[in-house]
Formats: C-alpha cells, structure tokens, sequence
C-alpha cells in the first residue's frame, strides 16, 4: 500500500471511529482523549492528520452523511414506482 492510500486508509478510520463516538456522547462531551482511545492514535498523530478537534468532527459529521445516503440509495434501488420511493424513503 502506497503513502498516500494509507492517509486516506488512516482518516477513513478515524472518521468513522469519531462519528460513531460523537454520536453516543455529542461533541461538547467528547474529549480529544477518547478519540485518541477509540481511532487507536496517538495525539501528536490525529494533529498531523486533523487541524483540531473541530475538523475531526466536520469530517465525522460528512461520514454519517455518506453512510446514510449510501443506505438511502441502496434501498431506493429495490424500488419501482415514486409511490415505493417515497415510502422506502421515508422508512429508511
């Protein structure tokens, strides 16, 4: 694997670790501790990856987005008609 796929490899984790965290305990109670405890990263190490705290959870908050829509869009696939769609949506 190639430096620049391991970056990516790195944040994809702690971007899903993080949004799984902050989503339990919200970003105000969330301390830099336990998010280095759950991505598995030194301190040092999120700061050469992430400006602050604040980044971290904007790339969290995006990670959450796409998962959701993913899912959307995975169930909208399995429909056929606007009145499923609308349905599928509003159940997803």
């Amino acid at each position: 694997m190639n430096a620049n796929a391991l970056i990516l490899k790195t944040k994809l984790h702690n971007n899903e670790q993080t949004a799984i965290l902050m989503n339990k305990k919200g970003f105000l109670s969330t301390p830099l501790s336990d998010i280095v405890e759950v991505t598995g990263m030194q301190k040092g190490g999120l700061y050469n990856h992430f400006k602050d705290k604040e980044e971290l959870a904007l790339l969290a908050f995006d990670e959450c987005n796409r998962i959701i829509h993913d899912y959307i869009a995975k169930e909208l696939n399995h429909t056929n008609t606007s009145k499923e769609r609308i349905v599928t949506f509003i159940e997803s």
